[in-house]
């Protein structure tokens, strides 16, 4: 492999890193807003959460519900993303960027 496939890789991982920090960091804003958890709790319990989901993905404990947008069900309910009632939306948005200057995609 060339050096500009090997650097093509490591933004490609990188991205994904990036998209699964943001991931967490979202839910764990509705944590905080939602359920009144401290941050660190919050973001701790989310990253935790997104943790038992790969897994779960990785051993296919899911259902496909529509294979062009890959949107699944899992079958551990607690592993469903909450919805964020419309009233709560902004205030989440000001947590989830308070959390984003909090927390690194490291810890």
């Amino acid at each position: 492999m060339g050096i500009g496939s090997n650097l093509e890789v490591e933004k490609s991982e990188e991205d994904y890193r990036e998209k699964c920090f943001q991931g967490i960091i979202e839910e764990a804003a509705q944590f905080v807003v939602i359920d009144g958890l401290p941050r660190k709790e919050a973001f701790e319990k989310a990253k935790l959460l997104s943790e038992k989901r790969d897994e779960a993905i990785t051993n296919e404990q899911y259902t496909e519900l529509d294979e062009d947008s890959g949107l699944i069900k899992f079958h551990d309910k607690s592993l469903e993303p909450s919805r964020v009632p419309s009233d709560k939306k902004r205030q989440v948005d000001a947590v989830k960027n308070e959390l984003s200057q909090q927390f690194d995609i490291h810890d």
